[in-house]
């Protein structure tokens, strides 16, 4: 007899966030781009996985006719760890973020040197 394991049981490829950690919002053509910040964490019960209340840096609140605050229970498999610079990495960690923007500046400076390709 083979035993089968389901996917709901094996390890997350990362470790949850937790309160305070930082999130990157992207933005799209309606919301502009802004920081959050990981209020509550809520673990994953029978209906959904994990997920994250947070909250807007007050500096990031203002979209012209209305303020946005929070994000209520933004899931886990929303936050990119790895950030490809576009709108499919529309939340990404604070880490992820910092690594693609210096890979990007060390490729610009590379090229502004004359060491890289056109």
């Amino acid at each position: 007899m083979t035993e089968t394991t389901s996917s709901s049981t094996t390890a997350p490829k990362h470790q949850p966030l937790a309160p305070g950690d930082r999130i990157f919002y992207r933005g799209d053509m309606a919301n502009p781009a802004g920081w959050l910040t990981v209020t509550r964490v809520h673990p994953p019960d029978r209906w959904s996985a994990t997920s994250y209340d947070c909250e807007f840096d007050p500096a990031d609140r203002d979209c012209g006719d209305f303020e946005r605050q929070e994000i209520r229970r933004l899931a886990d498999s929303q936050v990119s760890r790895v950030d490809q610079g576009n709108g499919a990495t529309r939340f990404v960690t604070a880490e992820a973020y910092r690594a693609f923007r210096n890979e990007q500046l060390a490729a610009l400076h590379q090229r502004l040197a004359g060491g890289g390709e056109r």
